[in-house]
């Protein structure tokens, strides 16, 4: 098993990617924290996980809020010693082009993606520092490099995540903290399991 005795982290785990790579680092060994908005779909993933005789908690939390991610954070420090992969998986995207995009759309989805991915890696990197060796995956979009017509605040959202990654992998390398970045491009979750059309590594 690839990820035996590593703990990671797994936000929006409760459902499409989130859930299918929780159960696919569980299978390999990792002990999953569950991290979702929707009490509900997180605990299922978490318990599909136990389920299967493997280890899980799920933590609640909206990740687009700096109070609730702080939270995780304790809570995930007083759950863990340390973590050793975190997957900034949680998103959120409304079909909305240019002119249509409402300023509460525009909040909500840079929130979500790319104000999320900054916040959970900031407030979860202490620990992420114990591993010495972590790894922190940021996922982006293929959206982030062309851009949608009809999905203006997700590109632009997941666009901004591209340079974070850059500047993140360069700051973190002192810590061996390896960052990473995935632009997926068509994502079809037919419940199992998910078939990816194109995926982009940065």
């Amino acid at each position: 098993m690839r990820l035996e005795g590593k703990i990671s982290v797994i936000t929006g785990a409760g459902s499409g990617i989130g859930r299918a790579t929780s159960l696919l680092f569980a299978r390999e060994g990792a002990r999953v924290v569950c991290v979702d908005k929707d009490e509900q779909k997180g605990r299922e993933t978490s318990d599909m996980i136990n389920q299967e005789k493997w280890d899980s908690i799920f933590i609640q939390a909206d990740v687009s809020r700096s109070e609730e991610v702080q939270r995780m954070a304790k809570e995930c420090n007083q759950s863990v010693k340390q973590i050793d992969i975190l997957f900034n998986n949680a998103g959120y995207a409304a079909r909305q082009g240019f002119e249509e995009t409402t300023e509460q759309a525009w909040s909500q989805m840079v929130g979500v993606n790319l104000t999320g991915t900054f916040l959970c890696s900031k407030y979860l990197l202490p620990l992420i520092k114990v591993s010495q060796a972590g790894s922190i995956i940021n996922h982006a979009s293929i959206d982030a490099l062309l851009g949608n017509p009809w999905l203006a605040a997700y590109s632009a959202a997941k666009g901004g995540i591209v340079p974070l990654t850059h500047v993140m992998a360069c700051e973190l390398a002192q810590y061996n903290i390896r960052v990473n970045c995935l632009c997926p491009g068509g994502i079809f979750d037919n419940q199992n399991p998910i078939f990816v059309k194109k995926l982009n590594i940065i």
